[in-house]
């Protein structure tokens, strides 16, 4: 089992990387599953997952203080926002398209209300 999440953590880690360049591909959420399995499967893999620029850059503060810049906030937001709009748009099911609304407002209220703002 240990082997298993070890490996989905660096299968994360590389969707997080390509995430980077890639626009419509988020970031923040594959780098912060990178850190849960690295953390349960290997002690030494995640003090190095840890000492990444990565990491530092992109989910250090939230971890630590579940707490992101403005822009991050917008910049996720908005990939959410976008992502969850197609799917609505070519969703045939009305249900499917509700479910998807209430998925980008559960995003919206999380972001604006559970996560602290601070300063870049």
């Amino acid at each position: 089992m240990k082997y298993i999440v070890l490996t989905i953590g660096f299968i994360s880690l590389a969707l997080g990387i390509i995430g980077i360049f890639i626009v419509l591909l988020p970031t923040t959420p594959f780098l912060l599953l990178s850190g849960v399995c690295f953390a349960k499967s290997s002690t030494k893999v995640n003090e190095w997952f840890k000492n990444t620029k990565i990491y530092k850059q992109y989910i250090e503060s939230y971890v630590e203080n579940k707490s992101m810049t403005k822009k991050r906030k917008i910049s996720l937001l908005a990939m959410v926002t976008v992502l969850l709009l197609i799917g609505i748009f070519l969703a045939k099911s009305i249900h499917l398209k509700a479910f998807m609304g209430v998925v980008l407002l559960a995003h919206y209220y999380y972001f604006i209300f559970r996560v602290n703002t601070v300063q870049e």
